[in-house]
Parts: C-alpha cells; structure tokens; sequence
C-alpha cells in the first residue's frame, strides 16, 4: 500500500475547527506562562490540536522562549491535550524526540524543513523507537508551503531511508488520524 498522494488543489491543513495555533506568541513569553493555560484548558476540551512554534525563531526574538523543554509543563499539566511541537524544534530536535515518546499527545511537526535537511535525531526517531514509542507514529509531515514547494517536499521525504509503512504514517495516517478522522 502505497501512501496517499494529493495534488496541489486537494492539499488539506489543519483549520480553526481541528487546530489552535499560538505562534507567534508575544516576545519574551514562554508557551508554559499561564497566561496560556485557559487557552489550553479549552482547546483540550474541545479535542483541538495545539501547534506551537519550537526552535530557533525566524524573527530576532529570545531562541530561550522556543525551546521545546517548556512543552513538558504543559504536556503534564493537560495530557489529553495534544500539542504539535511545529518546525521539529532544533537546535533542540533531541528534546523534542524525547518529549513525544514521554507524552502520548506530543507530536513533531515538520513544517519549514526540506526532508533533505531533517536533523539526524528526528530521521533516527522515525526510523526507529524510543522508549517503545514508534517514531513514525509521532511525526506529521509539512512543508510550508508556499515557504517550500510541497511536490518537492513530497519527493524529496519518499527519497528518505524508511519504510513504506514509516513514510505513511509521516505523510498522510499521523494527519488523518489527528485532524480528519471523523
């Protein structure tokens, strides 16, 4: 079974009804602040998906507010809240892989990476377990597209070292499951 491939014009990405976003959050603010934490609270409630941007910021702002170590609060505190740790999080990617394999609703987001650039921790965690978490369930492909140009994303993530089974669950069963699996 090969993985489902979409054109251009089917492309599908979370909305305001499956997915909250809280980038860009205001400088100097940490994702574990409280001021957050009735955000939290209602997206948990309503079963939404929360991305939050981790790693180094494209805007001069603090790299310390972006490190994924700060998901680890939030996680504990609402863990049926599923969070998506967006743009893989390095130079933290190894935190990031740890943290999805501690917290049942953690997940990796892949967007503004080109698959030919994916950090060795995450390429090893999708290929891989840690801890008995499978790596390739907890990874959800994105390009940012327009940023990166999906067809070539797509392409250039099938050209990776890993199992028909692995590259599908990255690129499309991670996202239905998560988004669409009504």
């Amino acid at each position: 079974m090969s993985c489902k491939t979409y054109e251009s014009s089917e492309m599908r990405t979370p909305s305001s009804e499956s997915s909250a976003f809280t980038s860009p959050r205001p400088p100097g603010e940490c994702p574990n602040h409280k001021w957050f934490y009735p955000v939290y609270a209602t997206c948990a409630e309503l079963g939404l998906a929360v991305f939050v941007h981790v790693g180094m910021p494209g805007p001069l702002w603090p790299m310390t507010h972006h490190d994924p170590a700060h998901l680890d609060e939030i996680a504990l505190a609402f863990p049926e809240l599923r969070i998506m740790a967006h743009h893989i999080g390095d130079p933290w990617t190894d935190m990031a892989v740890r943290l999805a394999a501690r917290h049942p609703n953690f997940y990796i987001c892949t967007s503004a990476w080109s698959p030919k650039k994916y950090p060795q921790a995450l390429l090893d965690f999708i290929g891989g377990h840690w801890h008995g978490t499978p790596g390739c369930e907890k990874v959800i492909f994105a390009s940012d597209f327009p940023l990166l140009d999906m067809q070539r994303c797509v392409r250039d993530a099938r050209a990776l070292p890993f199992s028909e089974q692995q590259l599908r669950h990255v690129l499309h069963d991670n996202a239905q499951r998560l988004f669409w699996s009504d």
